[in-house]
């Protein structure tokens, strides 16, 4: 259950990869920045690393991302996320300020001796001096290895000492300059504030376990209680029968008596002196719709402590009714609420975790990208529209006249940037666009002789002399 509830709140927060862009109003960006930005967070990579790292974060209250670079294996800088059990971290006022991040990478239980590579992430500052000048230091990454035991850190040796360490390229003060002022490590949370924390300094910064509350401990015993009553009514359910003894063939002396089961046919026994042979099956009932609805009642109790809806999980509604669509997304309403809070805290770091990166991928790789401000994050909505109901949204609007073409385009390919937005807009009206009928011309064309040369057409009929002189008689005569 625990293992569902962590993969479920991944899957919630990131439905689809999050593209990350320039902002609008940058006017110090340039192409290669958009260019790196593509390559380095616009990746399968980088949204198969945010999966894990929600997932991580929802099991643990929350996760760290750190930048990490190796020429050897990547052309570019990338996020590494790690485990919060495996940091020591640093806050000013609610902010990370600093943190120390250890793995054991050696280990000898014989000896009680293990080795701990130290990696120490702090930001840059400025130094000012007494002739009124300033200098600007860049961040740091300190890595250190240490020897000791199982419960202690030991004393520092060389990083060369190792061949998991020897590699790092440290100056002779034991660090890494990352080429940014900006600290190179982030802290997400999964969920704030934290009541176990409540008031105890450093800690209360920490996130909130989706699978930590000890309520939710305490109603995932009692589904795995249930679960265990179930499997004892299976085990109990095999069927068993009761024979009369005379059925019974007898092996020997000292070996007892058994009963074929696979026997079809017996010989009539006579003279028993309790009655007639006797052969019943007893089989007990297997309460498994009891075990279901008692099961599915505490994780209805869970993901309600959690934030989820039970419909997320495929739970169907209590009334067993049709619902319509308003009714499927007020089911909805309490993932998607915690879709909001958690996306809104992840947002608030990426923007910043993102233009770092990029300033350390220009540092180490030479790329020339620069970016002016903190970068553009599109969350993914919690659940993606279909075609069929984006068409009779935006028929709706055309009628009502209320959206502009942009704005269509817009909801339509919420993906699109400004320059793919701009394109489809004229083509669009390039497609409905009706011609001028004043500018077409004549349906034929004149005939090229001119007018003046053409002779006259009389469409009065002409008459003879002799008509003229009947005519005149006729009036005398009248």
């Amino acid at each position: 259950m625990a293992a569902d509830i962590v993969q479920t709140a991944a899957s919630l927060l990131l439905p689809d990869p999050v593209a990350f862009r320039v902002a609008a109003d940058d006017q110090d960006a340039n192409d290669e920045a958009r260019e790196r930005i593509d390559k380095i967070l616009n990746s399968p990579h980088m949204h198969s690393a945010m999966l894990q790292g929600a997932e991580s974060g929802s099991a643990l209250g929350g996760v760290y991302a750190r930048i990490v670079w190796n020429t050897a294996v990547k052309d570019h800088a990338w996020l590494d996320f790690v485990d919060a059990d495996q940091a020591v971290p640093e806050f000013i006022y609610g902010e990370l300020s600093a943190v120390t991040f250890w793995e054991v990478v050696d280990q000898n239980e014989a000896e009680d001796r293990v080795l701990r590579h130290l990696e120490r992430h702090e930001p840059g500052f400025t130094e000012f001096y007494s002739d009124g000048t300033q200098r600007q230091v860049y961040g740091r990454i300190y890595h250190g290895l240490y020897e000791g035991t199982a419960i202690t850190l030991g004393g520092r040796i060389e990083l060369w000492e190792h061949p998991e360490t020897e590699g790092i390229p440290v100056n002779d003060e034991g660090y890494i300059d990352t080429g940014t002022a900006g600290l190179t490590a982030f802290y997400f949370p999964n969920a704030l504030p934290n009541p176990v924390f409540r008031g105890k300094g450093t800690l209360r910064h920490f996130g909130r376990s989706d699978i930590g509350d000890p309520a939710v401990i305490g109603l995932m015993d009692q589904i795995d209680e249930t679960y265990s009553s179930l499997a004892r009514d299976v085990r109990l359910a095999k069927a068993r029968l009761m024979v009369s003894e005379h059925l019974l063939e007898v092996k020997g002396p000292g070996k007892g008596t058994a009963f074929n089961v696979e026997q079809e046919v017996y010989e009539k026994v006579g003279g028993v002196p309790n009655g007639s042979p006797v052969i019943e099956a007893h089989q007990f009932a297997i309460r498994v719709d009891d075990h279901l609805r008692t099961s599915e009642g505490f994780l209805r109790a869970i993901l309600r402590r959690v934030g989820f809806s039970p419909y997320t999980f495929g739970l169907s509604d209590d009334s067993g009714a049709a619902m319509t669509a308003t009714e499927v997304d007020a089911k909805k309403d309490a993932s998607t609420a915690t879709f909001k809070t958690r996306s809104g805290i992840w947002k608030a770091v990426l923007t910043r975790a993102a233009r770092t990166l990029i300033e350390v991928d220009a540092a180490v790789f030479e790329t020339g990208a620069v970016v002016g401000q903190e970068l553009e994050v599109h969350w993914p909505p919690a659940a993606r529209e279909s075609v069929q109901s984006k068409g009779q949204t935006l028929q709706a609007l055309e009628s009502a006249k209320a959206a502009s073409t942009e704005w269509k385009v817009r909801y339509l390919n919420p993906d699109y940037d400004d320059q793919q937005v701009a394109h489809e807009v004229a083509r669009i009206l390039d497609e409905g666009a009706v011609a001028d009928p004043l500018r077409l011309g004549a349906d034929q064309p004149f005939s090229q002789r001119d007018a003046a040369e053409e002779e006259p057409v009389d469409d009065e009929p002409r008459t003879t002399d002799d008509e003229e002189d009947d005519s005149e008689e006729l009036l005398f005569a009248a």
